[in-house]
Order: C-alpha cells, then sequence, then structure tokens
C-alpha cells in the first residue's frame, strides 16, 4: 500500500492577507457607520455640578447631529465643542450667539462632519461641551457635560420640525429629535418662541383635523419661566405605532396654555446621506427693494421673490427647504443675531414678496429688536440663506443680503446710492498657514465685522467685531491656527449711519 504523498500546504501570500483584513476591517466600519449612535450630556454648572441643560446627539453615516435646550433664565452667549477634555485643544466649533435657528432662553442645534479621530471619540464618549453665559457675573458662569454614547440595539432615529401658519406659510417653530429602541420611544425637541406652551402629544394620522391621539408626552419643564424652553420624554411604544412611523402618519401637536395655538410636525425617519448644497440665485447681493408703508395693506403687486437652486438627494428622500432671514444693528453696538425662519416645504424653491408681505416683513425685522429703533433715514439691510435638510442633514446656502427701504421711513433723497461692496478687499497670505490679513479700504468710519465660513456655509467664527473711526486703507489680522484645514468663505460688512457695505472672498487654510 502506497502511502499518501504529503502535499504542500498552500500558503496564501502575505499581501492578500493584508487585503483580506483591510476587506474585514472596511466591513465592520460600514456596518458601524450605517448602525446609527445616539448620545446625551447633561451639561452642569462648573462650580455647583447643578444640571441647568440637556443635549441629544446623533451620529450615522457622515454627520453628528445635536440639539439641546438650557434650563432657568440665564441668557446664554455661546456653545463650545470639543473633541477631548474642555480647553486641551481649540473647540471644533463656536457659535458666539446661540441665534441659529432661534433663542428661547437658550436653544441650540448644529450638525456637523466629523473626521475619523473625532467620530471614534464620539463613540468612545470622550466629546465635550461648554456653554458660556453672557454676563461675566452669572453665578451660573460655564455649563459643562460629556457627550456619552447610549447602550442600544440597532435604534431607530426619529425626528420632526414644528412649524406653525404664520402669513399663510409653515414657519417653523420648533425641533425634536429621538430614537425608537425595543418598546419605546424617546422624543427630545426645544420651541423658537416665547409661547406658554402647555401639552405635547403623538397622534396617528395629520394632526389636528383627523389625528387619532396616541400619548400626551408632557412638558418636562412644567412651571414658569422655564416651561417655553423644550421637553424630553419616553413612552411606551408598540408595533403598530411603529408603523404608523414608517408609513409617515406619525405626527407631533403641542397646544399652548389657551389651548388655542398649535404646532405640528409630521415624525419621520433619518435618512442616511447628505442633500446637494442649495445655491442662493436671487435677490442678488446689490438689489434694493423700495416699498411704501401706507399702500401696503392692498398693494399686492410683486415686489421681489427670494430664489434659489433645488438640492438633489441621493436615495430620492423628499428635501425640505426654509428661508431665515436676519438683521443686524451694528450701530446700536452688539446685538445677537434674531433669525425669522419661513418653511417653505419640500415641493418650492422660490418665495414671492408682495409689497404687502415686504412691509411685514420689515416690521417683523424690526420687531427682533424691541427698544432698539433704526434711524430714520436708514433702510434695512437682510442677511439671508436657504437651508435645505432631508430629515437628518442640513446644508445651508451661502449668506446673501439685500436693502429693504421703507420709503416713509426712508425719505428718497437721504437713501445713499451705493451701499454695498467693501472696496479694494483681499486676503494675504493665501493660503494661510496660522494666520493672514484681510486688507480693504474704508471711505467713512464703520462699524466693521468680518465672518468666516466653511464649504457648506457655516458661520464658524467672528473673528473681528469692532469700531474703525479712521479712513483709507484698513488691515484686519485673522489667526486660523484653530480652524481645520480647507476652504472657508470670509464676509467683511463696513456698517455706517447710512449704508452697509459688504465684501465676499475666499481663503485656503493648510496646516
Amino acid at each position: 500500500m502506497q502511502p499518501t504523498p504529503l502535499r504542500p500546504r498552500t500558503l496564501t501570500p502575505l499581501p492578500a492577507l493584508f487585503a483580506m483584513l483591510l476587506c474585514w476591517l472596511s466591513s465592520l466600519h460600514a456596518t458601524a457607520q450605517t448602525t446609527p449612535t445616539v448620545l446625551e450630556a447633561t451639561l452642569r454648572t462648573r462650580q455647583t455640578a447643578e444640571p441647568r441643560g440637556n443635549v441629544l446627539a446623533v451620529l450615522t453615516a457622515d454627520t453628528a447631529q445635536l440639539i439641546g435646550f438650557f434650563h432657568g433664565t440665564t441668557e446664554w452667549g455661546s456653545v463650545k465643542l470639543y473633541a477631548g477634555p474642555i480647553g486641551a485643544e481649540a473647540p471644533i466649533y463656536i457659535v458666539s450667539s446661540l441665534g441659529m435657528p432661534g433663542v428661547v432662553k437658550g436653544t441650540f442645534e448644529y450638525s456637523f462632519v466629523p473626521t475619523a479621530e473625532q467620530a471614534q471619540k464620539l463613540h468612545e464618549g470622550d466629546f465635550h461641551i461648554e456653554v458660556t453665559a453672557l454676563a461675566a457675573n452669572d453665578s451660573a458662569r460655564y455649563l459643562e457635560g460629556a457627550l456619552l454614547p447610549l447602550p442600544l440595539q440597532n435604534p431607530t432615529v426619529v425626528g420632526t420640525h414644528l412649524s406653525t401658519i404664520w402669513q399663510g406659510r409653515p414657519r417653523r417653530t420648533g425641533s425634536a429629535l429621538g430614537y425608537v429602541a425595543s418598546d419605546s420611544l424617546y422624543l427630545f425637541g426645544f420651541f423658537l418662541t416665547e409661547t406658554p406652551w402647555g401639552s405635547v402629544n403623538l397622534y396617528k394620522g395629520t394632526f389636528p383635523s383627523d389625528g387619532e391621539l396616541l400619548v400626551n408626552l408632557g412638558l418636562s419643564l412644567p412651571t414658569p419661566p422655564d416651561y417655553t424652553s423644550g421637553f424630553m420624554h419616553k413612552v411606551p411604544f408598540s408595533a403598530q405605532e411603529r408603523d404608523a412611523l414608517l408609513a409617515g402618519q406619525l405626527h407631533i401637536g403641542v397646544r399652548d396654555m389657551s389651548n388655542q395655538g398649535l404646532l405640528r410636525g409630521q415624525v419621520y425617519t433619518f435618512p442616511n446621506h447628505t442633500p446637494g448644497k442649495v445655491q442662493m440665485l436671487a435677490p442678488e447681493p446689490a438689489d434694493r427693494f423700495v416699498f411704501s408703508a401706507s399702500t401696503a395693506p392692498d398693494n399686492d403687486s410683486l415686489l421681489f421673490a427670494v430664489e434659489f437652486s433645488e438640492a438633489t438627494d441621493p436615495d430620492q428622500h423628499p428635501v425640505h427647504y426654509f428661508w431665515e432671514a436676519t438683521l443686524r444693528q451694528e450701530h446700536l453696538g452688539h446685538v445677537p443675531a434674531k433669525s425669522l425662519i419661513y418653511d417653505l416645504g419640500t415641493d418650492s424653491t422660490r418665495l414671492p414678496f408682495t409689497v404687502a408681505q415686504a412691509y411685514e416683513l420689515y416690521n417683523d425685522l424690526i420687531a427682533l429688536y424691541p427698544g432698539a429703533p433704526l434711524p430714520p433715514a436708514e433702510g434695512l439691510t437682510v442677511f439671508h440663506r436657504v437651508i435645505s435638510t432631508d430629515g437628518s442633514h442640513y446644508t445651508w446656502s451661502d449668506t446673501a443680503s439685500f436693502m429693504l427701504v421703507n420709503s416713509e421711513v426712508t425719505p428718497l433723497e437721504e437713501r445713499p446710492e451705493s451701499w454695498h461692496g467693501v472696496e479694494q478687499l483681499s486676503c494675504f497670505p493665501n493660503p494661510a498657514r496660522g494666520a493672514t490679513t484681510l486688507t480693504f479700504r474704508l471711505d467713512e468710519p464703520a462699524q466693521v465685522e468680518v465672518q468666516l465660513y466653511d464649504a457648506l456655509g457655516r458661520l464658524v467664527l467672528t473673528p473681528y467685531r469692532t469700531a474703525i473711526q479712521t479712513t483709507g486703507v484698513q488691515q484686519i489680522a485673522v489667526a486660523t491656527a484653530g480652524l481645520a484645514p480647507g476652504t472657508y468663505n470670509y464676509q467683511v460688512m463696513a456698517t455706517t449711519h447710512t449704508a452697509t457695505r459688504t465684501g465676499h472672498g475666499r481663503m485656503v487654510v493648510v496646516e
């Protein structure tokens, strides 16, 4: 009997082993990315560890989204996010005024695309938040807390925009973010108005006409003056209610204390991608629109229209649009920016304004700043942009501006002939490593503000805001050491008693 010959063992080449290992790791990474991670933070005062705020965050395939609100009457001025301990490195996000999309005793909403290292720190619970009060002598000067991942198995992330009807159009006045895990629904939301809201209810069907009340979610802050800020609630969630959610039949309805005013919003599940960037088409930055208050109530002729490009979505999910308008009055000292938000729905890329509606817009913008009336010989410079969302990700158009002039408040002979454009604006060195210098010319003293926006149109830094009393060539040094490498758009606004001039440019930041 012949012995069975020994066959040489075939060895997998080392490069092939590495390729197999990389493929396996990639599959794990892809699996981890497609399963959302939900994180929570309790924000406590630095001195006494008193709980004063809450944040909920969701990390999906390529985006982290956060919403938060703060308890009490403290006016909060800034939010900073740190990938690591507070203060150890430069924060990845700073908002100098909690004004996007609005402030009611302290709320904020933000989304960003984390790097691989930042995503790892989020998964490890090594991501921290610091909130600073506006008043330096406030007893709760600082809040801080860590975003900690929750031990959830395959959660379904949900959210909604809460809207009311304003000037015949839905206007966004709140947001909610949450998740479904096991047999429970957790929702975390806040409001952008100071209306005394009294109840938050979950409906199957359309609220308020034919909705079937499923559960009262309550309000987590039931006593004045905190009850307008937000809510967070966990309720049982049945298989039938989950089916209604997936079918788009689940709605939130919010009623005020008098049971008259109401907010509404469809609860939707989050897709896992980013919609395309929107681009502002009109009005052009040089446009001025003149109207008369006396003819506004019965004048339905078209004065101007906001137009923007349509955002695309890779998975054909509907993209929702919002238009934000804001006003700043630098000549009266720094006032935190406040915004009007128009909910345009999913099928509109044009927002028309008649003379009457422009008059209402003019008055509504002024009403954002009580006690700070405009000088009689100045029109309003309106800063505006479009926000698009696919439900889990937001993109912004570039910020643009136009002048809205009430001819009865601003006499025609007193309006400036040229009000737009900062002259001879340049940036050097560009690309910038550590610092750069903006150079421009002023023909008269002005309040000057410099802002930097990232490639998605998000405000990331306001490095300069002060009055310049001299005329001629000006130079402003801008530190870039704390910015991530990439392309940024900068905007220089020079405001005088008669005009606001705006200049734009682009810089590249390198390590």
